[in-house]
């Protein structure tokens, strides 16, 4: 059994998410990006532009340009497809590139003039690589997969992170608090198997939590179905809630 801070994602499904986004920046023309080197990156750019076509007439989307073919960490920057991008007017772009990529793809805009251009990152949740950066991600968006830091919660869980972190002088970390979710997860299975346990008890009292949603952080999972990934022609085994 495999167990974590997610349920098993459907990597060529559409959501809402990214094209809401868009949409709450005022941005009709978007364009998507991501690496060819990695099939995960390509799968997840085609789903992007699969989702803001899906929602397109709703909320006045056209996706302008899109490149999933990029090279991995490009090594030749990405001027050629950041002019693309500017001839074809994007004000919104939503990426599969890791955090250096974002980076540099940041740069190039601000380099062309489009510094007004809003960018979504997938893996830039991390405020000391943000910090250094200066002004280049001012005004982009960030989605972790728990309840951001810098939101208030008041949850047991949450503040209990930042306690422990700060006892042992650890910067806040999103892999930090992955492993926190995780440890959580291990612990409530333990407490549902019992005192008198053993390592397939834990997996099968685990498997009966039905909303385990590591204390409000995050979405709840269904651990009787959520090992197996859902495919956009059959959903079932996905979460009962996007967000």
């Amino acid at each position: 059994a495999l167990f974590g801070n997610t349920g098993a994602a459907c990597s060529g499904c559409t959501s809402r998410g990214v094209p809401y986004l868009a949409s709450q920046t005022g941005a009709t023309k978007v364009a998507a990006i991501g690496y060819g080197a990695s099939e995960n990156s390509k799968v997840c750019t085609n789903s992007q532009v699969a989702s803001y076509e899906l929602y397109a007439d709703d909320l006045g989307l056209e996706v302008v340009y899109s490149n999933n073919n990029l090279a991995f960490g490009l090594p030749n920057g990405i001027g050629p497809e950041v002019t693309a991008m500017k001839d074809a007017g994007v004000e919104f772009v939503s990426t599969c590139m890791d955090l250096n990529g974002m980076k540099t793809l940041a740069a190039e805009l601000q380099r062309q003039g489009m510094d007004d251009v809003v960018l979504y990152h997938p893996n830039t949740y991390n405020q000391s690589f943000v910090a250094e950066a200066g002004d280049l991600f001012e005004g982009d968006y960030v989605v972790p997969s728990f309840a951001a830091f810098e939101y208030e919660t008041g949850l047991e869980i949450q503040e209990k992170f930042f306690e422990y972190m700060e006892k042992q002088g650890s910067t806040l970390s999103a892999l930090a608090m992955v492993g926190w979710i995780n440890a959580d997860l291990a612990f409530i299975g333990l407490l549902e198997a019992g005192p008198e346990f053993d390592r397939q008890k834990v997996i099968d009292a685990t498997n009966q939590l039905t909303a385990y949603s590591a204390g409000g952080l995050i979405s709840p999972v269904d651990w009787t179905r959520q090992h197996t990934p859902p495919t956009p022609g059959n959903p079932s085994s996905g979460y009962a809630q996007e967000c």
